[in-house]
């Protein structure tokens, strides 16, 4: 389990690396996000209906929210790590991204800004509390 949970963290990193220079996300990163999950039900079937919420529920809900400031790569983002994570992971990992993002925002002053690195951040602050 830590391998794939190590191996999201170098994906993560890099699609934050990617969105802080090109304000964008690569395809490949939700695909090998949602690979990993799928790999994870083989593994673990007992989680599937978590990873399905994680997956369906931020996929409807962030639809909404991609006008108003979320890009198309962000909601895919979000909606593929919850897929791997599962629902209840994903709010404990949306939450410190949340408020580091507005905080971020407010700080440089801008509208825009990119949310992946802050999807990092969330991710090894859960990881943290989970393995530790």
């Amino acid at each position: 389990m830590w391998v794939i949970g190590l191996f999201a963290a170098v994906v993560l990193s890099l699609a934050g690396l990617w969105d802080i220079r090109k304000r964008e996300i690569p395809i490949w990163v939700p695909v090998i996000l949602l690979c990993l999950a799928g790999f994870k039900v083989i593994i673990f079937p007992e989680d599937w209906g978590q990873q399905l919420l994680g997956l369906i529920v931020p996929a409807a809900l962030l639809f909404f929210a991609y006008s108003k400031g979320l890009g198309g790569g962000d909601v895919k983002l979000i909606a593929s790590l919850g897929a791997l994570v599962g629902f209840k992971s994903l709010l404990f990992i949306l939450f410190p991204a949340a408020v580091l993002a507005i905080a971020g925002a407010f700080s440089f002053k801008q509208e825009s800004i990119p949310f992946a690195p802050f999807l990092f951040v969330g991710y090894i602050v859960n990881s943290a509390l989970i393995f530790y």
